[in-house]
């Protein structure tokens, strides 16, 4: 019924939801096509059967005491929401046209199944592939995503990336704009972090993770997606652009949407996080469910050892050998003097 979408273009109707009460849709007219005019009764009949068993079931809330079966009626009448409205003409006009108005079930139910069609796939699939499974998150807690994690970074492009693409470490300077479709009308807590599991540990000989941000607490719902520094959450860790040092290999710079416990109703201390830190303990131990992620690659370059200096302090780090073989290039990524080089 819906057609296929990829990853990014569900992306960009995402990012342009907004809840509008007038719609521009126009009746098709009657009278023209026969076989036109009856599909239009058969859905108008199929209606109408479904409003009828919503009065009923309204009738039934009102005079039932028990909480568990109110609750239970309530679900039974939001899904016969959906199917009412679902098949008319004006409903997949505004699927098509992005006018959506979330206050409808109808239109949360779309953007679901919008999402588990490819989006969902994909950031599964590459998820694997990249080892952010089982590397950063257990996948005895992560089956399937829940939840639409997109970010977007200004200086790459206008949208939200896709997951695993590459990235220069200068282009990922600020905190990209986060957008998390929960799909949850209840207002649920979050802990989003982004974290850097290729550090080289030369003592050990393997790779430990580095927090680069982390902020908990952060409410969100299919009403309010877009993430404010500002204004949402608390923020535990300021944000630490990727700076992957000479000689290692590309690092993964993973973002994790983190439902927080009691099905998002318990908070959380900021004091709890700090920047070396493993995530998959860290979701044990404070009882976090993975929800959303996505992820971005970056390898050293120049600006990698700037940032060392100016803004860390720090000599830069040199690992292994140089990336790319240049004859006139020391180990330490300087020039070699010409006499160095006979």
């Amino acid at each position: 019924m819906f057609a296929r979408t990829n990853p990014k273009c569900f992306a960009n109707k995402i990012s342009s939801i907004i809840s509008k009460s007038n719609s521009t849709y126009t009746k098709p007219r009657i009278g023209v096509n026969p076989a036109y005019d009856e599909a239009l009764k058969v859905i108008e009949s199929f209606r109408s059967s479904k409003l009828n068993q919503i009065q009923e079931i309204e009738a039934q809330i009102k005079k039932e005491e028990s909480l568990e079966k109110t609750n239970l009626l309530s679900n039974q009448k939001t899904e016969l929401e959906v199917l009412a409205d679902r098949y008319l003409g004006e409903t997949k006009w505004n699927v098509r046209n992005d006018n959506y108005d979330l206050t409808k079930p109808v239109y949360r139910k779309i953007l679901q199944e919008e999402f588990r069609k490819r989006p969902l796939e994909v950031i599964m699939q590459r998820s694997h592939q990249m080892f952010v499974i089982p590397d950063v998150i257990d996948p005895s807690l992560f089956p399937s995503a829940s939840a639409q994690l997109n970010l977007t970074f200004d200086a790459v492009q206008s949208d939200p990336i896709a997951p695993g693409i590459r990235i220069e470490p200068q282009d990922a300077k600020e905190l990209p704009k986060i957008q998390l479709m929960s799909f949850s009308e209840k207002p649920q807590l979050y802990t989003i972090v982004m974290v850097d599991p290729d550090v080289p540990n030369e003592t050990e000989q393997t790779y430990t993770q580095t927090c680069h941000w982390a902020t908990c607490n952060v409410p969100f719902d299919i009403y309010n997606q877009q993430f404010s520094p500002e204004t949402m959450g608390d923020k535990a860790l300021d944000y630490l652009p990727p700076h992957p040092p000479f000689g290692s290999k590309v690092h993964r710079y993973i973002f994790v949407a983190l439902k927080q416990g009691e099905n998002g109703d318990q908070k959380l201390s900021k004091e709890d996080f700090s920047r070396d830190f493993n995530l998959r303990e860290f979701t044990l131990k404070h009882g976090l469910v993975p929800a959303g992620v996505s992820f971005f690659r970056s390898e050293w370059n120049a600006t990698v050892d700037e940032f060392y200096q100016n803004v860390l302090g720090q000599k830069p780090p040199r690992y292994g050998e140089p990336l790319s073989y240049n004859p006139n290039i020391g180990r330490d990524g300087q020039r070699l003097r010409r006499y160095e080089n006979m």
